[in-house]
């Protein structure tokens, strides 16, 4: 089995979920059996999953396999079918379909939450004590069933967390103490586990012990896509190889100099602590030479992280309109993106920049809705909500702009070129002339102002010629990124 490890499959997945998908996708259609490992509880994993298109025989989450339910059927558990309301003993109050209350004597003893967006199916229960305060909540899972309850302090803190099976019973407590004014978690208990309770300092053991259980079923690969997890996957006693995918950039530059460090994110796979990964892996031989330059004795290999499928839908070689697709976050520049479009809008009054994803926070939201306006950009920027369906995108922009600052590779940029639409960006490291060759099939800046690369972007699209020849080139480089190009690069490895 190839296992590719994550934290998570979220409501909002970046790059690296996608990643996974496509690898565990690819591997299944060429006979290699692949999963993807999740370690974070996640009562909507189910949902979430099948919205990036995954079947439950695809994916393995932590907490689903002590609770049993790795392949449960789900069910539809009606706020009035619910067994534990006796309701010939409690009032039962409807508040538009999203909120029941459950009083006794005019005293409200629990408040149902209903599921997100399935109004009539229970998602949590909040049960209040004499002073109207929450003492408990009962969390269920997407498909149905009471999945974890957790109790609270007096102040208000989380005390613990039971998990359970769709039998109801016990299968993992979690203890939580009181540090510097907040909870933290200090102890995992594993009830009952083969007959047998196991205790844990740290969700990390928890995660290594149930790693070692799948791999004592057969002696698997395991891919670890976030570094975080990386001490987890090491701590396997016995696997047949261990591979830590690098998805970014590993270097960051020191703020008074020009000169680069090791993030501190990824010590744990370039200078782990015991046990070394058989191999990193990176999507571009540029990052993978300056790895090996720094780290010797590390074995470092390229491989592709994602593939593509060339669409046949644009022929547009103005910029009536642009495009960016991928989160909204500090890292990505999003401010510097704007600031692109107004130089850019000088020489095009009417431009549209399409911009689609989810914010990294509220805060950065309504920073981004102001620049928007003090740049005097309300009427040049739509905004769309994220989804994993991009393709209608692409028909009718003209250019596919990213002012990121750091970037291992560039998914959202290699979607594009699939498209036949050029990317214009930074001339950053791993992206310039790996991805992005500037003049051939694409368009970048050394100079990382919004001046020099819009001024640029200007010049090349007063010859559609030019542009026609770049989209040319970026559908050809895209075709370079198949299924099967991953699937033939990864079995050398593999193998």
């Amino acid at each position: 089995m190839i296992y590719s490890v994550g934290e998570n499959i979220y409501a909002f997945n970046s790059g690296i979920e996608f990643a996974q998908v496509q690898r565990t996708k690819a591997f299944n259609a060429a006979k290699l059996p692949a999963k993807i490992i999740t370690r974070q509880y996640n009562r909507y994993l189910a949902r979430n999953a099948a919205w990036m298109g995954l079947t439950s025989s695809e994916y393995i989450n932590m907490y689903d396999y002590f609770q049993k339910v790795t392949d449960f059927e789900p069910i539809k558990q009606s706020v009035r079918t619910l067994a534990s309301i006796p309701r010939a003993d409690y009032h039962v109050r409807y508040f538009d379909n999203k909120q029941v209350q459950i009083s006794e004597n005019g005293k409200c003893l629990a408040i149902i939450h209903t599921l997100v967006g399935q109004d009539e199916l229970v998602g949590d229960i909040e049960y209040l004590n004499n002073l109207g305060d929450v003492m408990m909540t009962a969390y269920y899972d997407w498909r149905g069933f009471r999945s974890m309850v957790e109790t609270y302090h007096p102040d208000g803190n989380i005390a613990s967390q039971t998990f359970y099976d769709p039998a109801g019973a016990q299968v993992l407590a979690v203890t939580f103490m009181p540090h510097n004014g907040e909870s933290q978690a200090t102890s995992w208990q594993l009830l009952n586990y083969h007959g047998q309770n196991y205790t844990f300092d740290s969700e990390n053991q928890l995660f290594t012990f149930f790693l070692n259980e799948l791999n004592d079923v057969v002696a698997s690969t395991f891919i670890v896509d976030r570094p975080q997890l990386a001490p987890g996957v090491l701590g396997i006693d016995t696997p047949k190889r261990t591979i830590a995918y690098i998805h970014d950039s590993h270097l960051q530059k020191y703020t008074t100099s020009n000169e680069y460090f090791v993030k501190g994110s990824y010590q744990p796979v370039l200078q782990p602590r015991g046990r070394e990964f058989n191999i990193v892996a990176v999507a571009t031989d540029q990052q993978a030479k300056q790895i090996k330059e720094r780290f010797p004795a590390c074995v470092v290999r390229q491989l592709p992280t994602i593939y593509t499928t060339i669409v046949e839908d644009n022929a547009i070689t103005d910029l009536k309109k642009v495009l960016y697709v991928g989160r909204l976050a500090p890292d990505k520049n999003i401010s510097g993106l704007l600031k692109i479009l107004a130089v850019l809008k000088e020489r095009y009054m009417t431009i549209q920049l399409v911009m689609k994803g989810y914010f990294a926070s509220t805060e950065y939201e309504k920073q981004i809705l102001a620049e928007i306006k003090a740049l005097k950009l309300v009427e040049n920027v739509t905004l769309l909500p994220y989804d994993v369906q991009n393709h209608d995108l692409y028909h009718d922009v003209g250019l596919f702009i990213s002012a990121s600052l750091s970037e291992g590779f560039g998914i959202n940029m290699l979607e594009s070129m699939a498209h036949g639409v050029p990317v214009a960006c930074y001339g950053l490291l791993y992206a310039k002339d790996n991805l992005v060759i500037d003049g051939y099939n694409g368009i970048y800046s050394d100079v990382l102002t919004p001046h020099e690369l819009a001024n640029k972007i200007i010049r090349v699209f007063d010859n559609p010629l030019t542009v026609m020849n770049l989209k040319v080139q970026a559908k050809m480089t895209a075709k370079r990124y198949q299924a099967e190009q991953l699937v033939a690069a990864w079995q050398q490895v593999l193998n």
